[in-house]
């Protein structure tokens, strides 16, 4: 029943169901990557698996074991009610660095519990400590991605190539074999800024990304914030045309800025030939039509509702809310 739910349900790789007793279950319980483990079965196997994840310094949270109803160990007697106790039973047994408690005193049906000794030690110290190193990291990237926007801004409205000089590298372009080019917009409720570039003809992926003034992706999921290579609609010689503005400017390749006054976009060519640098101009609103093409073609509303719509529903099966 479960194979075929996750058959029909989950993209492949999602969940994985593997069986064979011993053999694959030591690996799974002992791999590092393992962050928690859930088992039905006997006190014996609930003990071996938290032995085996403790000496492997495997679990850093909890690890729940259930017997079964019917399917409890068989060398110890039924769990008591635990209202014919007059004192509540309480064991704890040590096991290569974990602790067991036995709750079966509740008449639940053998529940261990096991823990890691040193998550439930808190240490005033450690949190003191983690929580000052928390406040430090905030408040220096909070001041850090807004420098990249000052350095676009410099020179507003205008690409750039490349990483701000600040950061002292290159952002990886050499390693992940991309070039990065920014502009830093200031735009106004009236005005537009029309963005204009011919792809290199080899050139794997390219996208443009739009961000607020402090370096956060603005709403892809109910606004237009991003164009790429398959989604972008190009002009008969190869030109992409795009619109950053406030209000919808008609074509399909519109950049909506989403009430934000500055920002930036950040494009970007990956394993491609050439690097060619976008042009930026900042135009009226009233002006667009002098200026885009003709041969574009103009969305209606009913149109871009349904590119809207389409937006969304791509982000969702994405990032399912």
């Amino acid at each position: 029943m479960i194979g075929e739910l996750v058959d029909r349900g989950f993209p492949p790789g999602v969940v994985n169901i593997v069986t064979g007793g011993p053999a694959p279950g030591r690996p799974l319980v002992a791999h590092p990557l393992t962050e928690k483990i859930a088992f039905t079965g006997s006190t014996a196997t609930g003990a071996a698996i938290a032995k085996l994840a403790a000496e492997q310094n495997v679990i850093g949270g909890v690890i729940t074991a259930r017997l079964q109803e019917g399917c409890r160990d068989r060398r110890r007697p039924p769990p008591t009610p635990a209202s014919q106790h007059p004192k509540p039973r309480r064991s704890i047994a040590r096991v290569a660095g974990q602790r067991r408690q036995d709750v079966s005193r509740y008449g639940v049906a053998g529940l261990l519990i096991f823990e890691s000794v040193r998550a439930m030690v808190v240490q005033p110290k450690r949190v003191i400590d983690g929580l000052a190193a928390t406040a430090k990291w905030l408040e220096e990237d909070s001041a850090y991605w807004p420098r990249w926007v000052d350095a676009f801004l410099e020179h507003p409205n205008t690409f750039t190539s490349g990483i701000p000089a600040f950061v002292g590298n290159d952002g990886q372009q050499a390693a992940l074999g991309r070039r990065l080019n920014f502009v830093g917009w200031r735009i106004q409720p009236d005005e537009a800024l029309v963005i204009d570039v011919k792809p290199p003809e080899v050139c794997s992926y390219w996208n443009f990304e739009l961000g607020d003034r402090w370096w956060n992706s603005t709403d892809y999921r109910y606004r237009l914030s991003s164009l790429n290579c398959k989604q972008a609609e190009l002009a008969s010689d190869g030109t992409i045309w795009a619109v950053v503005s406030h209000q919808d400017p008609g074509i399909a390749n519109w950049l909506d800025v989403g009430g934000n006054i500055e920002g930036s976009v950040n494009q970007r060519w990956v394993d491609a030939t050439e690097s060619p640098l976008p042009r930026a101009r900042l135009v009226k609103m009233s002006e667009l039509d002098q200026v885009l093409p003709k041969e574009l073609k103009r969305l209606t509303p009913a149109e871009r509702r349904e590119q809207l719509r389409r937006r969304k529903i791509g982000v969702d099966r994405r990032f399912p809310v």
